[in-house]
């Protein structure tokens, strides 16, 4: 019989259920030790202090003080998994943004190479991509990215919207 390797998800299974597992099996431990230990022990005859101590280890109050302990011993193993989880969610949501935003800056790059294959064809397609750097620019991801936009439109020498090369100016003269 072979043992398979485990998955992230039984890994994360494990982690998940290990605190709690072992708290239990603790306090079943520390119950069966406390009642043949404790039980098996006689302090009769050493005095008036260890005959209430040995009155009280078989009473009912002893018992709820374990109790009591066990349920605080199982609320602060409850705590201490509630916050790891916490920290595991917001983990995985701040990496979640990171592979977001990682993925927007990649988008953005692809649509820059495009714009910018398309200044090297006709004057309508020189026209879509000089619009799409100046859309670029605008959207940019990062200063870094802002700049080079900036850079690629002054170096063409756009200072403002480009105009389509297919719209007439009304103001021309028709004769020229």
């Amino acid at each position: 019989m072979t043992i398979a390797p485990l998955t992230a998800r039984s890994r994360s299974k494990v982690r998940r259920y290990l605190p709690a597992s072992a708290a239990l099996v603790g306090g079943l431990l520390v119950g069966y030790l406390t009642g043949h230990v404790v039980g098996s022990v006689d302090l009769q005859g050493g005095g008036a202090f260890w005959t209430w101590v040995d009155g009280w280890l078989h009473s009912p109050g002893f018992a709820g003080t374990a109790a009591v302990l066990a349920a605080g011993v199982a609320y602060l193993a409850a705590r201490i998994n509630a916050s790891a989880q916490r920290e595991g969610v917001a983990a995985q949501r701040e990496n979640s943004e990171r592979q977001d935003d990682a993925a927007r800056v990649d988008r953005w790059w692809d649509q820059m190479k495009w714009a910018i294959e398309q200044i090297d064809g006709d004057s309508e397609s020189q026209y879509l991509g000089i619009e799409a750097l100046q859309q670029f620019a605008e959207t940019a991801p990062g200063d870094d990215e802002l700049n080079l936009a900036l850079r690629i439109l002054s170096r063409l020498g756009v200072q403002e919207p480009a105009t389509d090369p297919s719209v007439d100016d009304e103001d021309e003269d028709p004769a020229e």
